[in-house]
């Protein structure tokens, strides 16, 4: 095997090739590629993809790294994005600029990029920052494995986090590269580090949703998803003690996102008005969300948004990223009950509460979650605590910011981004989570012992009773055996 400099030294005489380039809502671009030059994938389709679906940029900026021959950051300007990008490979950095000419566009091409630190030397804030990650893992000998400035484009980093963990490392360290309002893109495959990844960043206190995602052949997928401060990077409110955080929010009102929580809580509620104990310890806080359908799907989100929390304390792929996520954080022993429970072996871990109230012309939602930190015995109730869940203390103020940035990943209005998933998704996702449909676990309604089955439209249980179905609309109307 030719040794890979001399490869990329040959490779420099060759002559470059050009390619159509078919964007969505464009016309198309006619690009020039340099030997060692990324060329424009499926992956690049779908990044290009999802910054369409922002719409227009005028006014705002976008930062791309790794730019490649710079077909994103040329569709990016072509829709009215202020564009810079960058790329450490040289021939890239010409191409990108000679690109974008052609196209009779005027973007910022820096040679060079993140480091290995966590530094990008730009000035910020960028309305949007994006990334196609590289993907391949690290040659096990340590040697180039295509060539240095292929390899410095495509090669992920041999840490745990790679390179998606050192731009949050650099967002951290220098805040000022984001706009209060901005986020990130970041695309990646399906290896270890792009299933922890969305992890990572919601451990941080960042908010991320899924935007668009890709199979590929065999088992390999690409993932696009968006990351962003929970609701503008506003402050979690928290008060010694309140009667209960929901009605306290539904009684002051105040703006979407607004979070409140109690280190105790003396007239705690949850289904039925049924008193939710609060112990010291404990976490009960409440958000201000936006009024996006049927209560009932509303529940369902809410139990993932609280399952994803447990993954990331777990360091586990979130449920609600993949499916195949969703399967395996049960086999931690958390399960969810409908709609509002979240059990952990046998005994209930935490409840989520939605309550709705018209002031005027005003409708206020509130989403109440309460979660036990530590076991307790309770004669009448069986209960569980995160602490046998994950096995160790955990911290409050490490929780707090977790839990907040889930619940903002599920229900903030994001601008740009719009409302989250489609109310069939999280469905989907819920009843992966589910220990008990089509198991046979008898649930009384009325009195009746029924079977549950499926979920229906509107969040509703599907529950058979003597082979008839029956929809289980409140959850008033149950009680689990």
């Amino acid at each position: 095997m030719a040794d890979p400099i001399e490869r990329e030294v040959e490779l420099q005489h060759s002559a470059g090739r050009t390619e159509q380039w078919k964007s969505e809502g464009l016309q198309g671009l006619s690009v020039v590629l340099p030997a060692t030059v990324y060329p424009p994938r499926e992956d690049t389709d779908l990044l290009d993809r999802c910054v369409a679906s922002l719409g227009s940029g005028k006014g705002c900026r976008l930062l791309e790294l790794g730019t490649g021959s710079g077909v994103v950051a040329i569709g990016s300007a072509l829709r009215g994005w202020e564009v810079t990008c960058c790329d450490v490979n040289p021939l890239a950095v010409a191409a990108a600029r000679g690109n974008a000419a052609a196209a009779g566009v005027e973007i910022t091409v820096n040679e060079g990029g993140l480091d290995e630190s966590g530094d990008l030397a730009l000035e910020g804030p960028f309305d949007v920052i994006l990334w196609n990650l590289p993907y391949l893992d690290p040659p096990a000998d340590g040697e180039a494995r295509l060539g240095p400035l292929e390899d410095a484009g495509l090669v992920d980093l041999p840490d745990d986090t790679g390179w998606g963990g050192r731009l949050l490392t650099a967002l951290e360290n220098d805040p000022q590269l984001l706009s209060d309002d901005g986020m990130v893109i970041l695309l990646h495959t399906n290896n270890v580090r792009g299933d922890l990844l969305q992890t990572l960043w919601r451990t941080q206190g960042w908010a991320t949703r899924i935007m668009a995602d890709r199979r590929l052949g065999g088992d390999e997928r690409l993932t696009c998803f968006a990351a962003w401060k929970p609701f503008g990077g506003r402050e979690i409110e928290v008060r010694d003690s309140v009667d209960s955080t929901n009605r306290r929010l539904l009684h002051e009102g105040g703006d979407e996102g607004r979070c409140l929580v109690a280190s105790a809580q003396t007239a705690g509620r949850g289904q039925r008005q049924r008193q939710w104990a609060s112990h010291p310890g404990d976490f009960t806080g409440s958000w201000a969300i936006p009024d996006l359908g049927e209560p009932g799907d509303l529940q369902l989100d809410a139990a993932v948004a609280v399952a994803d929390v447990i993954a990331c304390l777990l360091n586990e792929p979130l449920p609600s990223a993949h499916w195949t996520n969703a399967g395996n954080i049960v086999k931690s022993g958390l399960e969810v009950r409908w709609p509002n429970d979240l059990w952990h072996a046998g005994g209930k871990l935490a409840g989520v509460l939605v309550e709705g109230q018209q002031q005027g012309a005003e409708l206020r939602v509130v989403l109440g979650i309460g979660v036990n930190f530590r076991a307790r015995k309770e004669a009448d109730f069986p209960t569980s605590s995160l602490e046998e869940l994950v096995g160790g203390e955990v911290s409050q103020t490490e929780f707090c910011r977790v839990i907040d940035a889930s619940v903002a990943s599920h229900f903030e209005n994001k601008r740009r981004l719009g409302f989250p998933c489609k109310p069939s998704r999280r469905r989907q996702y819920w009843a992966l989570l589910s220990g008990h449909l089509g198991v046979g676990t008898q649930l009384l309604v009325n009195g009746r012992s029924t079977i549950p089955s499926s979920l229906a439209e509107g969040g509703e249980l599907k529950s058979i009773d003597n082979g008839q179905e029956i929809l289980v609309s409140s959850s008033y109307e149950r009680a689990w055996e």
